[in-house]
């Protein structure tokens, strides 16, 4: 069995959709699009759609990624621009009748965008997760992806977005500490990434692995507040990733 290729990171991710053109790239949990729900609603209503079906067919899936793409955590969105150096040449009056098309249609800008996200989508998979491109689909709404992506530029950009979804935790951090058995009544314990890391977000509970007994913390470090009574102890600790997968336990 082939072992998982390690999930791409954000930069990777830009590093290999940059040479498509796209410019920006960011990242948001796949929650439902509650201003651009309550937008298409509202048009839609008011008739300013006219006989335009598209996203406008269905607003309760097409502002839902979830729907796109089941159980969907995340929505990695990447901006393409459209801007162009130059205008394309204008026919001479003799030839008729004529009207300016918009910028977005001068050139064929979805193609390479599409397929640079499947590419990704592909390498995502490759790790072990699901993935799916969309790239001007009436399934989602991704031009919404301004807000969930982060601070894009305000002109000028086609929308494409993946969906992942990551069931797989992070390994299970290395755990160690004082040598047992000590007469220091307040031992401390240190733990370590495991190989397959998370985002650096850890729990800990001393004895138990309640749902309700952990403490969470960015550090690397554990020592009692108060002197431990004569007895064995067990330090537990799990690591997160960015969307929200514990691991195991280490101890």
């Amino acid at each position: 069995m082939r072992r998982p290729e390690p999930l791409p990171t954000i930069e990777e991710i830009k590093a290999q959709l940059m040479p498509s053109g796209v410019t920006h790239v960011g990242v948001a949990s796949a929650d439902v699009l509650t201003d651009a729900r309550r937008d298409l609603y509202q048009r839609r209503y008011e008739g300013l759609h006219d006989t335009m079906e598209f996203t406008y067919r269905n607003p309760d899936r097409s502002t839902d990624p979830r729907q796109a793409v089941p159980d969907a955590l995340s929505v990695v969105v990447a901006a393409r621009p459209y801007l162009t150096e130059s205008d394309p040449e204008c026919p001479p009056r003799e030839a008729g009748p004529h009207a300016r098309v918009g910028r977005y249609a001068w050139v064929d800008h979805y193609a390479p965008l599409r397929e640079s996200l499947r590419e990704v989508a592909k390498r995502i998979r490759r790790s072990g997760h699901r993935a799916v491109a969309f790239s001007d689909d009436n399934s989602i709404v991704d031009g919404a992806g301004n807000a969930l992506g982060g601070p894009l530029p305000s002109d000028g950009d086609f929308m494409g977005a993946f969906y992942t979804v990551n069931t797989v935790p992070p390994d299970a951090p290395v755990v160690s500490g004082t040598v047992s058995p000590t007469n220091d009544d307040t031992p401390t314990w240190d733990w370590v990434q495991g190989a397959s890391a998370g985002n650096g977000t850890f729990r800990y509970q001393l004895d138990a692995e309640d749902s309700g007994g952990w403490t969470e913390t960015a550090l690397l470090t554990y020592t009692p507040g108060a002197a431990l009574p004569d007895n064995a102890y067990t330090l537990y600790v799990q690591e997160r990733d960015a969307i929200g997968n514990w691991s195991d336990s280490g101890s």
